[in-house]
Order: C-alpha cells, then structure tokens, then sequence
C-alpha cells in the first residue's frame, strides 16, 4: 500500500535539545517515494528518498512519523570540543 501523501508531505520544524533548530521539507509524495530538503546549522540535503514504516533517512538523519503533524528526529551528532559523537533525539511539528 502506498504512502499516504497528506500525513507526510509539507514542513517540518523543530529544535535539538542543544537549541540547535532543524527544518524539513517533503515534497512529491508518490507510492513510496518523495522529495526531501533538510536544513540544520547553515547545511542544507536534498534527496529523493524511500518512506517505509513512516520513517526515512538522510544521510545520518532518520524521520519517524509518530502521529498526525508528529514526528520524531534522531541524528548522530559529534561533540566539536571531545570528537565524542552521540546519538541526538528531537521532535517536530509539521508547520505547513
């Protein structure tokens, strides 16, 4: 069954929990396939991408549809000062 457009396509935004804030846009949602621009600290992706189980990846970012305009945002992050890198968790809201 394909991806139901309404519940993912539009904007997202949202804040990691080091104030850091995040925007996402979903475009051309068709079957299982869609658009995707993500935007964090001045990087902008962009890329064609395949939603199963709700969820996506970009790079080292996975989206996670967790209900209607909810949605859950995990990306490795590493700490500039240590080189340490963890495993950040943000949510979103879909803006548009």
């Amino acid at each position: 069954m394909a991806v139901d457009q309404t519940l993912h396509q539009g904007g997202w935004r949202g804040r990691y929990a080091n104030g850091t804030s995040f925007t996402v846009s979903i475009a051309n949602v068709e079957g299982f396939h869609a658009k995707l621009r993500y935007q964090r600290d001045g990087v902008n992706k962009y890329q064609d991408m395949l939603i199963k189980d709700n969820a996506f990846r970009i790079g080292d970012t996975k989206f996670t549809l967790t209900g209607n305009g909810k949605a859950q945002i995990k990306n490795v992050v590493t700490d500039a000062a240590s080189g340490q890198t963890y495993l950040g968790t943000a949510y979103a809201i879909r803006s548009s």
